[in-house]
């Protein structure tokens, strides 16, 4: 029984712990722009030269500044990871 109330107390901690680290950031904006992929002619040039289903662009805050990074998931492939600001 004190096993039982352990693991909820525990599991209980736990989840307070993630919900209550999750941030309600409305800003939307990447790039003081509303739709980047629209609004940014070189990055629409970039999303359209991915070659395959494993490669995609995230973005990031880095040093407070919107950045776009490259990701590629597949495993047999070897990949360097680059970024770029707001104004490439």
């Amino acid at each position: 029984m004190k096993n039982w109330v352990r693991n909820w107390v525990v599991c209980g901690v736990i989840s307070l712990a993630v919900f209550s680290s999750c941030s309600n950031n409305d800003d939307t904006s990447t790039c003081n722009v509303e739709n980047p992929l629209e609004e940014l002619s070189w990055l629409n040039d970039w999303v359209n030269s991915l070659t395959d289903d494993h490669e995609y662009i995230r973005t990031a805050k880095y040093l407070g500044n919107d950045v776009f990074y490259y990701v590629n998931c597949d495993p047999t492939v070897a990949y360097v990871s680059f970024t770029r600001n707001c104004e490439d």
